[in-house]
């Protein structure tokens, strides 16, 4: 009897523990305050905003399961391969950039390219059927209101790092001051249409008087650029811009019905608030 009782004791100790650490609750699927102090720090959110995105988070991952949605390890392969073609790397470069860059191994990569694919299904079989192409006054009207979001720089003023040591390189990063005989400089000047898309998209990225990240150097070994400055292109010929324009404006489109999609299915979904961080 003392046994049972001893269970017993053990148990709701153990469901205390567990139910401790849940915060909320989304139609059973838990959201814990270690999760919320995380998102909190690493989005530089408020209590309430980490909360309210993990929330979505949830239920994005409810309704992926509802919808029976499948992401093949053929589909993020090829995925892997056109990141890594638009950085103007083979895979094994860009899997070598990410670890060294970012920290991120081959596994974790895998894992974060698969949740995007994944979540890109999820829109776009709800948000597909609801979308038109935009209209030639629309596209002019929000490229107007918009100019700057479509202006592209001419040339980049960069110095270029090289070294066969991403270590050293990463010294230089964090200590602008540092000197290495390992590391070759040389100052040039980029026209943004003459590089390679890859280079042009890493370089435009980047904010002025900061490193890119580090990327596998064609000729062997390593490579950084510190953008000293950017020349700006005029934004007059809405023809050159319009695909990105209409591309623009789906995107925006896109959101507004997937945010009302998801307002409406918050609404009936079972939300239990258990306890919030101090």
């Amino acid at each position: 009897m003392k046994y049972c009782t001893v269970l017993v004791l053990l148990g709701a100790l153990l469901h205390a523990n567990i139910v401790g650490g849940i915060a909320v609750l989304v139609n059973n699927e838990p959201i814990t305050l270690f999760e919320i102090e995380q998102n909190m720090h690493q989005e530089h959110l408020s209590a309430k905003q980490s909360v309210k995105k993990l929330i979505r988070q949830r239920l994005e991952t409810l309704e992926i399961k509802e919808r029976r949605l499948h992401v093949s390890s053929e589909e993020v392969l090829n995925e892997i391969k056109n990141m890594a073609r638009q950085n103007g790397m083979n895979i094994s470069q860009f899997y070598m950039a990410m670890q060294q860059s970012r920290g991120i191994s081959e596994r974790e990569l895998k894992k974060k390219v698969k949740e995007k694919l994944l979540h890109t299904k999820l829109y776009n079989s709800i948000a597909y059927a609801k979308l038109s192409q935009p209209s030639r006054h629309e596209i002019e009207e929000y490229f107007h209101l918009h100019k700057e979001q479509f202006s592209r720089p001419e040339s980049f003023e960069v110095i270029l790092y090289r070294s066969n040591s991403p270590q050293k390189l990463e010294q230089q990063i964090s200590t602008p001051m540092f000197y290495s005989s390992d590391i070759q400089t040389q100052e040039m000047q980029l026209n943004y249409g003459d590089i390679d898309p890859g280079l042009a998209n890493l370089l435009y990225r980047t904010k002025v008087n900061n490193f890119t990240q580090i990327v596998p150097d064609p000729n062997g070994g390593y490579m950084t650029f510190f953008i000293k400055a950017k020349s700006k292109a005029e934004t007059t010929d809405l023809d050159a811009y319009a695909a990105e324009v209409s591309a623009a404006i789906l995107a925006d489109k896109r959101n507004q019905v997937l945010n009302d999609y998801f307002a409406r299915l918050r609404l009936n979904a079972d939300i239990k608030v258990l306890r919030m961080p101090e």
